[in-house]
């Protein structure tokens, strides 16, 4: 898995150990039913699903409140 910049993008997600992170760049080369069990066999399937909603909650609330393009009226 690589390396993530700690910014409130991935605040509150619980980190992969490196020890596990070695050897998932090693299932790139296993099929996907394989590549699957060694992930929710380390955990690294569930990283950005299980976090702490309170160390997460100012990146959402800047999340649902940014102004940019919607889309509307864009071209």
């Amino acid at each position: 898995m690589p390396p993530f910049t700690n910014t409130e993008l991935i605040s509150g997600t619980r980190p992969v150990p490196g020890a596990v992170r070695v050897p998932l760049g090693v299932i790139a080369v296993l099929g996907p039913r394989a590549r699957r069990w060694v992930q929710r066999r380390t955990g690294s399937d569930r990283v950005f699903l299980d976090f702490d909603p309170a160390q997460r909650r100012s990146y959402e609330d800047r999340a649902q409140h940014a102004t940019g393009l919607t889309g509307e009226g864009s071209s």
